[in-house]
């Protein structure tokens, strides 16, 4: 049997349900598996517990000043990179680079579409880079070492004056918009792709065809694989609604004004329609605070269900319609996989996102346009659509819920090929 090491940067415990954390579970859960993978976990923005100091697959910034020195002790087979790159993962990516050890580096397509930051958004971000304020933070000083951390790195990596000055300048550019920032197309960066569609955009801009892999997205598997079971039967008392906002403040893309407002209001319209109506809210697992959300729902009404750690899809599969906010998640991607019709509430006019881009869900730009909305979108579900399977089959490659099992077939051949080099 072969062994495969892999270090996985993560701000979040490899234990929480969190979207860097999928891939991690479906490659230890793969069936009739003819390789022996091993974990390494490089853990920031998390206080870890005492009891997992011990752990020695798990390793934490107070343990190492850069990457470099990490990747020198550690030795792994590959790193990688998460979906959502920050600053560690670039860290990473820079040192792969000096040390040339294979990295795995995600592209989405959404990152390449002609998908545009609106001016509102990049002055939100602008303000949320310089708040000291971290979705994920866990302690006021994680920005500045996370900072120290890119910083150790780059002059170990024997960066000169000007490359530094382009990444930090790319760096600042990725910051305030939507596309994480790529540092290198060197010959050990294997691009995992979600669509062929992207192979050409990515050659144009001369990245190196032997290193791009369309293996579609693994954070989807369990979707694909979950759907085909999904019952589509609309509850004749009551319409089962899913609330699932996204971290728009949290991520610096919307001010805690329009968020809340955004949140109350909602909320109200739902409440006073419970004999229509039966209302969950989902948030986000790990990026947001259970309280901030729960201190509004009381003074609206307490009896509304807020869940956090619950599985996603336990909870998509039982509601007939989802609400949301305006942005590229990976939730609002499982609802229209799973043809679940998707109203997308934008009163306070922020900006648009993929889905409303596409007609693949309704957008409600008044709270008293919201319950007309609910039975609109019900007779007339964009998700499921004639536009909504030709969108998914130009952007999700295959749906058979196998893209674990080709990245990790593609994983092992790469690492072959670039140790011979």
């Amino acid at each position: 049997m072969e062994k495969l090491s892999i270090l996985f940067p993560l701000h979040v415990l490899p234990t929480e349900k969190h979207l860097s954390t999928i891939l991690i579970n479906n490659l230890a859960n793969l069936p009739n598996k003819t390789t022996n993978i091993s974990f390494i976990f490089f853990v920031y923005d998390q206080n870890i517990q005492n009891n997992l100091l011990n752990d020695n697959s798990i390793i934490h910034f107070d343990q190492y000043s850069n990457a470099v020195d990490i990747l020198q002790k550690i030795k792994p087979d590959i790193v990688f990179l998460n979906e959502d790159r920050s600053i560690v993962d670039l860290s990473f990516h820079i040192a792969c680079d000096f040390l040339k050890i294979p990295v795995m580096c995600p592209i989405n397509h959404i990152w390449l579409s002609d998908y545009k930051v609106s001016k509102k958004i990049m002055f939100s971000k602008l303000k949320f880079l310089f708040s000291n304020r971290s979705s994920t933070s866990k302690n006021c000083n994680s920005f500045k070492i996370k900072i120290n951390f890119f910083n150790n790195t780059m002059k170990k990596s024997n960066l000169n004056f000007l490359k530094i000055l382009n990444i930090k300048f790319k760096l600042l550019i990725s910051q305030l918009s939507t596309k994480p920032i790529i540092y290198s197309k060197s010959f050990n960066t294997l691009f995992r792709l979600e669509t062929e569609s992207s192979v050409p955009i990515l050659l144009k801009d001369n990245f190196p065809k032997s290193n791009l892999f369309v293996t579609g997205n693994p954070i989807y598997d369990e979707v694909f694989q979950r759907i085909i079971n999904f019952k589509h039967n609309l509850n004749s008392k009551k319409i089962n609604i899913l609330f699932a906002p996204s971290q728009v403040f949290e991520d610096g893309i919307w001010n805690k004004h329009d968020s809340d407002q955004s949140f109350i209001q909602i909320l109200k319209i739902l409440s006073n329609n419970k004999d229509k109506f039966s209302i969950t809210i989902k948030i986000h697992p790990v990026s947001v605070n259970i309280l901030d959300y729960s201190s509004l729902i009381k003074k609206i009404d307490s009896s509304i269900p807020i869940l956090q750690k619950e599985n996603f899809l336990d909870l998509l599969e039982s509601s007939d319609i989802v609400i949301g906010y305006p942005a590229n998640s990976t939730m609002l991607r499982y609802c229209l996989l799973a043809k679940k019709p998707i109203i997308l509430c934008n009163f306070f006019n922020n900006n648009s996102c993929e889905l409303l881009d596409n007609n693949l869900s309704f957008e409600c730009t008044s709270p008293n346009h919201l319950v007309d909305s609910i039975f609109k979108i019900i007779k007339n579900n964009p998700s499921d659509s004639e536009i909504s399977r030709k969108f998914l089959q130009e952007n999700y490659f295959k749906s058979d819920g196998l893209s674990t099992d080709r990245l990790l077939s593609t994983v092992i051949k790469f690492i072959k090929k670039t140790n011979s080099i």
